[in-house]
């Protein structure tokens, strides 16, 4: 996949190590759908212990129970697990707590089989639930950090087409006889990663030279990497950018240049969280019933799409630093636009006509549209957007509330589908009509282009772009990195290059860059 591209050998195992976590991942997730005649007996038998009658009522109430503490274990992760990357770095969030998590819950899951408990398959899977958000968004904000300026984008979303291959897989072999027992990938992971660096931005954020440079050779490569002095002093100016370690949303969102960054980042999740991929990924089947395809056939379709499209998400990855992530996000955004007008012409003629050759043509274009969309990557955006439009001390943060807000935005469009789609379902698809050409409308105005940029050059130029657009610029709330130092637009721009007291490698840049570096770096 990246023979050719020049991206170090380190950074493609790294990547490819956090693909084991997510098979390993998906494995465990995988258990409540690949097992259900034992889950279900383990339900009815839990249910009998405790005098309740087995009915389906009370079963399915207990499997909502099931499937609601996972989710519980995610918002629990946001505000125990996700800081603790910035606190105790990445590498220990990413790898070994992420390793520890996973571990004990297939313990757990072990237990609950042995001992026939739904208590232990419960706690289980709440458990589990904590390494969501280090997956969602801890482990490609680790990547993107540790990835050149050149590869940031095809490394953040390599990291996403790993996944997603690695849950294609699963879907297929999962089983014991064939992967071993799950307490033994658990090590088999933890061994696998124990060699890999922490990121060289937290390290640099930390004040730990050495390591950082270490870390530099380690991701970017040696031999490949001919300027390094310079890769380490960028990356000491992006940690310059903020006075302190860590921001609250609050102090984030209080800041103009770093608010405009947060309307951007949210609008450009926006794109994939309200749309309705979502929805009709969750009554696929229904959807398809209605149009007029069998279960059969539609079982067909959905592997024969999965095999042509599989090879599209390999191309996007290297795209997103070709094209860039404007022309990506607009791409994506006409595609799901295109696909509401296939949705809502589909619910029509079913709605006037009933199922009929037409409407299949709809449903079966609508499930390419859909993979076309995946393919350009718009889903793993997000996160690689805050590793760009962020300063290290704000993207915890910025990442806890987007995965809040994702959590939620789900929940009034999943009510309502099953209600219109009874009544009137083209109705359900008018707020998308709504959304979408806003959005579209916010990135082609807002949007800018970060590929192959350094960090620190991308939010100084936000900056300027934000003060620009005030009238007065002594008035203008004057941005978190340059407050009380600043008093117009042209200082503004001169206070990036003053250094902080507590950083000694900006204090002395001269030693910093001629001698520090001519100590320490190999090449020298």
């Amino acid at each position: 996949m990246f023979l050719g591209t020049g991206i170090a050998p380190n950074l493609v195992l790294t990547i490819l190590t956090f693909c084991l976590f997510g098979i390993y991942s998906d494995f465990l997730f995988s258990l409540f759908n690949s097992l259900p005649i034992p889950v279900s007996d383990l339900i009815n038998s839990t249910l009998i212990r405790y005098g309740i009658p087995v009915t389906e009522t009370s079963t399915s109430m207990i499997t909502s129970v099931m499937i609601g503490t996972s989710n519980i274990g995610v918002i629990s992760s946001l505000f125990l697990i996700v800081p603790l990357s910035d606190s105790k770095g990445r590498k220990f969030t990413c790898i070994y707590l992420r390793s520890a998590i996973s571990f004990v819950s297939s313990i757990l899951y072990v237990g609950s089989a042995k001992f026939h408990s739904l208590e232990l398959f419960t706690l289980a899977s709440l458990i589990f639930g904590l390494q969501g958000p280090i997956r969602m968004f801890s482990t490609p904000l680790f990547i993107s950090e540790c990835a050149p300026d050149k590869y940031r984008g095809l490394a953040t979303l390599a990291l996403t087409v790993a996944d997603s291959a690695s849950a294609l897989v699963m879907s297929s072999i999962t089983s014991p006889n064939l992967l071993g027992t799950i307490d033994l990938w658990s090590v088999v992971c933890l061994f696998l990663a124990t060699r890999i660096h922490e990121s060289p931005k937290w390290l640099i954020q930390q004040n730990y030279m050495d390591d950082a440079m270490e870390a530099v050779n380690f991701y970017h490569g040696k031999s490949k990497s001919k300027n390094q002095d310079d890769v380490l002093y960028s990356m000491v100016r992006e940690k310059n950018l903020t006075s302190a370690q860590k921001l609250s949303f609050r102090e984030v969102y209080g800041d103009d240049t770093l608010r405009e960054a947060v309307k951007i980042v949210f609008v450009a999740y926006s794109v994939m969280w309200l749309s309705p991929i979502a929805i009709e990924g969750v009554y696929t089947m229904k959807i398809h019933l209605d149009a007029g395809i069998t279960i059969d056939q539609t079982l067909m379709i959905t592997m024969v799409l999965s095999i042509l499209f599989s090879p599209s998400r390999l191309i996007g990855t290297f795209l997103i630093d070709k094209l860039g992530r404007r022309k990506m996000l607009f791409i994506a955004e006409i595609l799901v636009m295109t696909k509401i007008f296939l949705s809502t012409s589909m619910f029509s003629t079913v709605f006037f006509f009933g199922p009929t050759f037409i409407s299949r043509i709809f449903v079966i274009t609508n499930d390419v549209v859909t993979d076309l969309i995946h393919a350009t990557g718009a889903g793993s955006i997000g996160p690689l957007l805050i590793s760009e439009l962020f300063p290290p001390s704000a993207r915890t943060a910025v990442g806890q509330c987007m995965i809040f807000l994702g959590l939620f935005v789900f929940i009034p469009f999943s009510i309502i589908f099953p209600i219109l789609e009874s009544i009137f379902p083209p109705a359900f698809y008018v707020p998308y009509w709504i959304i979408h050409p806003l959005i579209f409308y916010y990135l082609y105005k807002y949007l800018p282009e970060t590929k192959q940029k350094a960090v620190c050059d991308i939010i100084e130029t936000l900056d300027i772009d934000v003060a620009s657009r005030r009238e007065s610029m002594v008035s203008e709330g004057t941005p978190l990195f340059f407050r009380d130092r600043a008093k117009s637009f042209y200082v503004r721009r001169a206070v990036l290059k003053i250094p902080r007291k507590r950083s000694r490698t900006m204090d002395h840049l001269k030693r910093f860059k001629e001698e520090y570096l001519a100590q320490h770096n190999p090449r020298k």
